[in-house]
């Protein structure tokens, strides 16, 4: 049975090897999510700019940060503060109606009598459902108590922002390196047809 890359075969029409060949590295793994349907095969491939951008930003964020004087940082810290208690108790108050919801539910699937031994792991099934669903989706955030002062929070900030920093250079060092390789298989591919 013909499939896309054979079916130009199958009808007899007259196929290259190097145009069939192109045509399956198109769908290769090497190629995916890289390539749109109908976009030709460049024969150099350049890294995608988005870790590079979000680096630079990073490092723009980290120069700021740097930068702050204790009351800055102490203004930082109680904005980080309150914007950190309103996002837990938003969270802890949808948890808990979460929470008597998956209950309810546990507690009409406990009470349920399956109506045949070959139902009791339906009945186990969902149990197990709600039960994981109530140790992942149930837990509340701690409330802080205090904000941070302005050097811990300062300190805090710049940790962060390396550690972002480190990310974004590893992961964009990645995207040059996948570049690199995709330009090589294809300058292979091309020599060997």
């Amino acid at each position: 049975m013909p499939n896309e890359y054979t079916k130009n075969i199958y009808d007899g029409k007259e196929v290259s090897f190097s145009h069939f060949a192109i045509q399956c590295a198109r769908n290769s793994g090497i190629f995916l999510g890289v390539l749109e349907e109908n976009e030709p095969i460049p024969e150099k491939f350049e890294p995608s700019n988005e870790q590079l951008e979000k680096l630079r930003d990073a490092m723009d964020r980290l120069s700021t940060i740097d930068a702050w004087d204790d009351e800055t940082a102490s203004i930082m810290a109680v904005d980080e503060f309150e914007r950190e208690v309103e996002e837990a108790r938003l969270h802890n108050d949808r948890v808990k109606k979460v929470k008597i919801r998956y209950e309810a539910m546990f507690s009409k699937a406990s009470a349920w009598e399956p109506p045949s031994q070959g139902h009791r792991s339906l009945k186990d099934f969902m149990l197990s459902k709600l039960g994981k669903s109530i140790d992942a989706d149930c837990n509340l955030k701690a409330i802080p108590d205090k904000p941070l002062s302005g050097a811990a929070f300062r300190e805090k900030q710049i940790e962060l922002v390396r550690q972002e920093i480190l990310f974004h250079a590893a992961e964009y060092k990645k995207e040059v390196e996948s570049a690199a390789n995709r330009s090589e298989w294809v300058l292979q591919l091309n020599e060997s047809l």
